[in-house]
């Protein structure tokens, strides 16, 4: 089962700092006390931060994101900026993928559930002070003998490349970050 990525991408949006709830299936159930953009409106229109790193065409990346998304069975990212140390910061998370296509505890099983509370240490962290420093981190570096890959999927690599550029973006020039 694969989900609309403009679901997931507007379901972050609802969440100050991205949990890996969100990420992981797109959860409906989010605490009503976040703070909620509307997804009622266009890109367009949708009042927008004048901190935070804004697209050039809201609307085509609004339909791009339109397209199936299937979940990386390698596991997900959280990514943020840490301004004191002048880094991005990406925590890795494995997980499993169930017949549903929902991300699943590898430990446990079970459906990684709709909660802001839900918390588990990240498998990995990685920090970067550039995208591409990052992105060979994580994308490039051979991996000691017996561990698996950290991504599987080229859209997921496309995907963290984006968000890399990003948060980079928002260090150099004093933005916000709110990972998509």
């Amino acid at each position: 089962m694969s989900m609309n990525a403009l679901h997931v991408r507007r379901l972050l949006h609802c969440v100050p700092t991205p949990t890996p709830f969100a990420i992981s299936h797109g959860c409906h159930h989010v605490n009503r006390s976040l703070k909620r953009r509307s997804s009622h409106t266009t890109a367009a229109q949708r009042p927008t931060l004048e901190t935070e790193v804004r697209r050039l065409d809201p609307e085509l990346d609004d339909e791009l994101s339109k397209r199936p998304l299937n979940l990386d069975a390698a596991g997900y990212y959280l990514i943020r900026i840490d301004r004191d140390s002048r880094e991005i910061v990406s925590e890795y998370y494995t997980n499993i993928i169930n017949k549903n296509g929902l991300a699943c505890d590898p430990d446990t099983g079970e459906v990684i559930p709709c909660t802001p509370d839900y918390v588990r240490p990240p498998t990995r962290i990685y920090r970067g002070k550039t995208a591409k420093e990052i992105s060979v981190q994580i994308l490039e570096v051979k991996l000691p003998e017996g561990q698996s890959p950290v991504c599987t999927h080229l859209e997921h690599a496309n995907y963290l490349g984006r968000e890399f550029q990003r948060a980079e973006f928002a260090l150099l020039f004093g933005q916000d970050y709110i990972q998509d």
